[in-house]
């Protein structure tokens, strides 16, 4: 099952896997006459959790019951908690800056992915995401560099817990080129602007999560022009100087965008060694 689902059905034909050579492989689409992929894969995502927890409308027993009844109470717990964690955010780290219609093609197919593993519906997307371009790149293709689940909490946190996606000098968020701020400008004034302009946007995500700068705990910049003393004063001047900010020597995934942010607060950073 977790085989059919995240690679045959998703990673396979979404170009995140060694099956696929190319950017995305849609010919490996199931059901790619019909078109009914999508509905397919929510429909095996509905029956697993079927099976694990069973239907309690219907009275009808799941593997988390066997569980209790074999005396594994703790593992019962702990598979309820996973099938109710929820996808929150995500950390891409891409090989190379790319044009707007490139970068818009390989936001589509990220979409069409997101869509198929029923994480997006008909409304709007619900998962925060960042994807940026390290002036090392981490691979020769597009790699999930961290995510962020959310679970229930056993009590009401003291403080809110928020993951704000990564926003660019972009004007309402277009993927138009008309649309960046001061495009083609790496002047002083001109990152100036754009981090003006970034901090803004951050700052109406953030009260849109119902939060303030003051519950966020951690706030990154991504650019490669170096943070000078009046870019610095901008940030310190937005955020209350009540922390510091990570600077990451990474550009933005779309040409002549130059200083991207992201910010987050109440989370718990867990860090895997995946090397092995």
């Amino acid at each position: 099952t977790d085989r059919a689902i995240k690679d045959a059905r998703l990673a396979d034909p979404a170009g995140i896997s060694a099956t696929c050579q190319q950017e995305t492989c849609p010919e490996l689409l199931e059901s790619p006459h019909a078109r009914l992929g999508k509905e397919a894969l929510r429909e095996q995502l509905v029956a697993v959790r079927l099976l694990l927890l069973g239907d309690g409308a219907a009275a009808q027993a799941g593997f988390d019951d066997w569980l209790r009844a074999a005396q594994a109470p703790d593992l019962a717990a702990s598979l309820e908690q996973s099938c109710d964690e929820a996808l929150a955010a995500v950390e891409l780290r891409s090989p190379a800056v790319r044009t707007m219609s490139e970068f818009a093609g390989v936001n589509a197919a990220y979409l069409d992915a997101m869509c198929a593993l029923g994480v997006i519906g008909d409304g709007p997307n619900p998962v925060a995401r960042t994807n940026v371009v390290p002036d090392r790149p981490l691979s020769a293709e597009t790699v999930v560099h961290a995510v962020t689940v959310s679970m229930p909490a056993d009590v009401d946190p003291p403080w809110p817990s928020f993951v704000v996606a990564g926003a660019g000098e972009l004007v309402e968020a277009k993927l138009q080129e008309a649309a960046i701020v001061r495009r083609g400008e790496a002047s002083t004034s001109a990152l100036e602007e754009k981090a003006r302009f970034v901090l803004g946007v951050m700052e109406q995500r953030i009260a849109g999560l119902g939060a303030s700068w003051a519950n966020v705990t951690c706030a990154s910049i991504y650019t490669r022009h170096q943070m000078g003393p009046t870019i610095d004063a901008v940030v310190r001047e937005a955020t209350g100087d009540r922390f510091g900010v990570t600077w990451y020597g990474a550009a933005p995934p779309v040409a002549d965008i130059e200083f991207e942010m992201d910010a987050r607060g109440g989370t718990d950073e867990v860090v895997a060694d995946l090397s092995a």
